[in-house]
């Protein structure tokens, strides 16, 4: 592969990884830069969720779990690998197979998932694609992706409630400013990401992602 298309591809990837940051902020972490692996934490939307809500499950990821000790859902860690050809002649490589689903998806689930993020991925065609991956899972979550029961223990080794293993450190590896952005909800993500090319895969590569990220760093 020439030079110049492997530069244009890591071009693409560092935009993409910032336009996630400011997505996803503290359920984002950056794992390495070479090559990129970043990780999303979903949180299992809660049963009050409609459509056009903007409640995504952001609080503990245990909405389904009661004080008696019944079964709930738990957050789930994505991780993304990007290669040197993605996106523009291959696909990103989306896993489950990380330490902090320990005890959270069984085998079919895992399987399932991983059918569901591969069918996604392949749909961007030529274009970033984390995104449409992350909220392709949110939505089957449920459908996914059975309880857990509390009092089964496990060590997610990643924080607290799922969080993604690099933590603080894993999210900062990525970024180019040092500008925390605040959390976005599920309208305001529409609004930023309305037309933009790694969702509709529709508008021409290298259209300018400045001003959306200052946009984004300001809400």
């Amino acid at each position: 592969m020439a030079a110049d298309l492997l530069e244009e591809c890591l071009e693409m990837q560092q935009d993409e990884v910032e336009a996630l940051e400011a997505i996803y902020s503290e359920a984002f972490a950056c794992i390495s830069t070479e090559p990129y692996v970043v990780q999303v934490t979903v949180q299992p939307p809660r049963l009050s969720d409609d459509d056009d809500g903007d409640n995504e499950g952001s609080g503990d990821g245990q909405d389904e779990a009661d004080d008696d000790g019944k079964a709930g859902y738990r957050p789930i860690v994505l991780e993304f690998t990007f290669v040197p050809e993605y996106p523009l002649e291959a696909g990103v490589v989306a896993s489950v197979d990380v330490f902090a689903n320990e005890g959270i998806l069984s085998d079919e689930a895992r399987e399932a998932l991983g059918e569901l993020m591969e069918a996604t991925a392949a749909e961007a065609d030529g274009a970033a694609a984390v995104y449409d991956v992350v909220e392709a899972v949110r939505e089957a979550f449920r459908d996914l992706i059975p309880p857990v029961d509390p009092s089964v223990g496990r060590d997610t080794g990643g924080g607290s409630d799922g969080e993604p293993d690099g933590g603080d450190d894993g999210a900062s590896a990525c970024k180019r400013g040092s500008n925390k952005t605040a959390k976005m909800t599920k309208k305001e993500k529409k609004r930023a990401l309305k037309g933009m090319d790694f969702i509709a895969g529709e508008r021409p590569r290298g259209h300018d992602w400045v001003d959306i990220i200052s946009h984004l760093a300001r809400t």
